[in-house]
């Protein structure tokens, strides 16, 4: 997923489907120098994250895949999980 918008932004991530999303994966890069927040479902990201804070600079992204109704980190650049 490419995020394009051209000023700060906030998006959502839906929670993938515990069985039925596994080992699915989502790359999410920001193509703009904006800072963006991409909130999850609570604890659906590593399992105790619920944001992801893209720092304000272009080609920041963060690969993640699905394994069990959550969200794992494969890489990221740029990106704070809170």
């Amino acid at each position: 997923m490419l995020i394009t918008k051209g000023s700060a932004a906030a998006l959502s991530l839906a929670s993938p489907g515990a069985g039925i999303d596994d080992g699915n994966t989502v790359t999410i890069v920001s193509i703009k120098a904006f800072a963006y927040l991409v909130t999850a479902a609570a604890n659906a990201i590593n399992g105790n994250r619920t944001v992801l804070t893209f720092g304000p600079a272009a080609a920041n992204l963060i690969a993640l895949r699905a394994f069990n109704g959550i969200w794992w980190v494969l890489a990221n650049t740029g990106v704070a999980l809170l």
